[in-house]
């Protein structure tokens, strides 16, 4: 139920501000609302980049005596959970910053927690008072009000992110690296789109690249499997697995290509996920000696076991999203698309696939009599 209530303005009555303040509050209140509706728990967060800044939200720690420091908000555009849109500047609102103490004087290293979280607060129904900008300043009072914005810190300790209210969004972390504290570099927020952190925007072009390597050589290895004229099993198992990649990346092709970038997080992920899952249920359709055949080649050129490689699947297609720390599951991703391309680089390497690295002989070019300072250099061959 609403908590604010519209005026039942009656012609001749008086006006006070508070009711004008109320109806404010009624068309805030449902704006908000209404917003909420198209938002949630994985679309949430920071919003794309604008063409002036580097990042949606900037943050600064200066460290002061030992276990304190001030924290300052320079810019965050984003929108919280419960639907309300921020855009601070410190250039054009009142500033924003917080005083820290870690309480390094009382407290065991060993009982320090791991980071403490940046959280900014926003109290849509508060208002605080904007500096006079216009050409009248004879006028006494402020024209205009903002938001109260307010920024605090959570320790790994704390159960409850939401303990400051609705209207809250995680926009840093801080950790302790030897006997100083800063923001670390590494942490992503929570963002509404792969374009809303310089980060999401190199990890999809990272995936991208990968995508279309995998398919690449996919197609190359599947031309070289049909140039000879009697295929093994082992080779129609590979040619199984190429299959399968190349009909889900032509599934996908124009989705990731137009829409990766403004997708969520857990949208982009999804598309990995899902490549893992392929390759896990093709395996899976496998008898179980040509499966065994299979991982233990994969296992000459990769040295991967083969209770390691199925591992790796089920985790990639089980991978843990967590929104309010993204970078975890972007890592993931990349190394199991990095393992997998490596792989099909060196499939795609030798002269048929079944080969065997017993199979290739390293010789020792033998030096030409006429060759002065000629020392011996190797060759690899079949």
């Amino acid at each position: 139920m609403s908590k604010y209530k519209l005026n039942n303005w009656i012609p001749g009555a008086d006006i006070e501000i508070d009711q004008l303040i109320k109806t404010e509050d009624y068309f805030t209140e449902n704006l908000i609302d209404s917003l909420a509706i198209e938002i949630t728990d994985t679309n949430y967060g920071l919003l794309p980049l604008q063409s002036s800044q580097n990042e949606s939200c900037k943050l600064e720690l200066e460290l002061q005596d030992k276990g304190t420091a001030r924290l300052n908000l320079t810019h965050c555009n984003g929108i919280t959970r419960t639907g309300y849109v921020i855009h601070y500047d410190s250039a054009h609102n009142q500033p924003i910053h917080t005083l820290l103490d870690f309480g390094l004087q009382d407290t065991e290293e060993e009982t320090l927690p791991s980071y403490w979280d940046v959280v900014l607060t926003v109290n849509p129904f508060q208002r605080v008072p904007l500096a006079n900008t216009g050409k009248n300043k004879k006028i006494p009072t402020d024209l205009f009000t903002a938001s109260l914005f307010s920024l605090s810190v959570v320790s790994a300790f704390s159960s409850g992110k939401n303990e400051k209210g609705v209207y809250n969004l995680i926009i840093g972390r801080i950790v302790k690296n030897a006997d100083a504290f800063m923001l670390d570099s590494q942490y992503i927020p929570p963002c509404t789109e792969m374009e809303s952190h310089c980060e999401l925007i190199r990890y999809n072009a990272l995936f991208g690249k990968h995508l279309n390597e995998l398919e690449r050589v996919s197609c190359n290895i599947i031309e070289k499997i049909h140039s000879r004229p009697h295929k093994s099993p082992l080779e129609e198992s590979v040619f199984g697995i190429c299959k399968a990649i190349i009909m889900y990346i032509a599934e996908i092709h124009f989705r990731y290509r137009n829409m990766s970038s403004y997708s969520t997080p857990v949208k982009n992920i999804t598309y990995f996920s899902s490549l893992a899952s392929q390759i896990q249920m093709t395996l899976a359709k496998l008898t179980k000696t040509d499966k065994e055949e299979l991982l233990k080649y994969f296992q000459q050129w990769n040295d991967v076991t083969p209770g390691a490689f199925e591992e790796m699947l089920k985790n990639t297609s089980q991978i843990k999203y967590n929104h309010n720390d993204i970078r975890p599951a972007m890592t993931q991703l990349e190394q199991f698309l990095i393992f997998i391309t490596d792989l099909w680089h060196t499939l795609n390497g030798l002269h048929f696939i079944g080969q065997h690295k017993e199979n290739i002989v390293i010789s020792e070019r033998i030096k030409e009599p006429d060759t002065p300072k000629s020392t011996g250099s190797w060759v690899i061959f079949d």
